[in-house]
């Protein structure tokens, strides 16, 4: 058996180390093939996915509660993207992520930079974390999948009684022609029917979260600017595409080529998102009076 090794760098670091034994039936030529292609597929992922916007961030500093002073839990963290912009504002940010891959990139990105970084292997509904330790619990869309009754009770466990509960999601712009045509192509190309399940967070599952508690809710405007090489790489990073020995691979990139074309402005294409927030807490200090 062949063991394949393939480490992903982001500037001088190491920031992905996937170990893969021999895959597929074609021999070891086929599986250094398969795990190029995922390994691309992860760092089109970590490079392209959307961000959160500086508004956002500066609301919930000014308005919303947060401090320097604060202890947050980022729940579903994945890679680390929102909380390195936690970290940034000097916050002590415990990372709770049960994917090993995706924990261990946020720590190689993370782990040297910020001393107030704390990274766990946990779940939503499990964070491991003592009794009202934590001021403000975030969670991008991770409650989604789990049962939101074990999650809110989870939370409540945790978060001391002035704190809140913070949910939010990019929510893409389906309306956009660029995209329509970009969604339409992963249909047709897509190498499976199983479809990965909606990650936008309805009203009723928020109202449900929040049960009897009031929440504030506001939004922002998101945007991703990309250039063809960008929009192809976060293209590329859809998991449903085929991998590049699969029959309509080139096929696949011509077309989204001729899309690009069509709706480039000077190079480049813009994504745009509205960053949804849900801001409440969960009725612990009433609980106390």
């Amino acid at each position: 058996m062949t063991i394949i090794i393939l480490m992903i760098y982001n500037s001088s670091r190491v920031v992905y180390v996937l170990v893969m034994p021999n895959i597929g039936n074609k021999g070891d030529d086929m599986s250094f093939s398969t795990l190029k292609s995922y390994s691309e597929k992860i760092e089109n992922y970590l490079r392209y996915q959307p961000g959160y916007p500086n508004k956002l961030i500066n609301y919930l500093y000014e308005e919303a509660g947060l401090s320097r002073e604060s202890v947050i839990a980022d729940i579903g963290s994945g890679t680390g993207v929102l909380t390195r912009l936690l970290l940034e504002r000097g916050s002590r940010v415990v990372a709770i992520e049960y994917n090993d891959q995706m924990r261990e990139v946020a720590n190689r990105l993370l782990g040297d930079e910020f001393q107030r970084f704390v990274s766990l292997k946990a779940t939503a509904d499990n964070t491991t974390l003592s009794d009202e330790s934590v001021n403000f619990i975030f969670c991008t869309k991770s409650i989604k999948h789990l049962c939101i009754e074990k999650c809110r009770n989870e939370f409540f466990r945790i978060i001391k009684p002035s704190g809140a509960v913070i949910l939010l999601y990019n929510r893409l712009n389906q309306e956009d022609d660029f995209i329509k045509e970009y969604q339409k192509l992963i249909k047709q190309y897509q190498v499976f029917n199983d479809t990965l399940p909606d990650s936008e967070l309805s009203e009723d599952e928020i109202f449900e979260f929040f049960s009897t508690t009031p929440y504030t809710h506001v939004s922002f405007s998101n945007q991703q600017i990309l250039d063809f090489e960008g929009a192809k790489a976060r293209f590329l990073s859809e998991e449903s595409l085929p991998a590049q020995w699969d029959n309509g691979y080139q096929e696949i990139l011509t077309e989204f080529q001729n899309i690009f074309e069509r709706y480039n402005q000077s190079r480049k294409v813009s994504i745009n998102y509205t960053t949804e927030t849900y801001i409440g807490s969960l009725g612990k200090q009433l609980l106390r009076l």
